[in-house]
């Protein structure tokens, strides 16, 4: 049976006990409000959950998975990072995470088959698929960043790349 503990909150060089609890698998308890706080999920799909550092206008993004191993697992030094053994970004019980280096972080990556530096795209207007962002920005002869930009939906980038026979912008999506 899962035994919740609670630790008081030391997160990097921030000291955060008399703010906030955080719990072996992931939750976090505000001590002001005596309330378990509601987290989001960032864009790189981690929980967190952004606090006031009490000086106007200075915010901080926590990342629970981060705060779960400052507090609940062993062997941090400066320059790890946090893994999730499972593969799973939101399963933040510190039986799951261990630190590690990056190196080591992307070869678990890859070993579990987590990352592919080579995701396929599709060009929206001729349904032609490229194995790579790379294979499709020397096929419109334009540089990877651009179509990088474009599939993150950089506001400023509406299209990325002509036709190189027809002249019509091209748009992106990955399979």
């Amino acid at each position: 049976m899962f035994n919740r503990e609670w630790q008081p909150l030391t997160y990097g060089d921030l000291d955060l006990t008399d703010r906030f609890l955080i719990s072996n698998d992931g939750l976090l308890f505000s001590r002001k409000t005596n309330k378990i706080l509601k987290q989001n999920l960032n864009k790189e799909g981690y929980y967190t959950y952004t606090t006031s550092l009490g000086q106007r206008g200075t915010y901080k993004a926590i990342k629970i998975h981060k705060a779960v191993a400052f507090m609940f697992v062993d062997g941090y030094k400066e320059r790890l990072i946090v893994n999730h053994k499972d593969g799973d970004k939101t399963n933040n019980l510190y039986t799951n995470l261990e630190w590690v280096t990056c190196k080591e972080n992307v070869q678990h990556a890859i070993k579990h088959k987590l990352y592919n530096p080579c995701k396929p795209i599709i060009c929206n207007q001729t349904k032609q698929i490229f194995k790579s962002i790379k294979d499709a920005s020397e096929w419109c002869g334009l540089k990877p960043t651009s179509i990088e930009e474009y599939l993150r939906g950089d506001k400023h980038r509406l299209s990325a790349g002509k036709h190189p026979i027809t002249g019509e912008k091209l748009t992106w999506s990955y399979i």
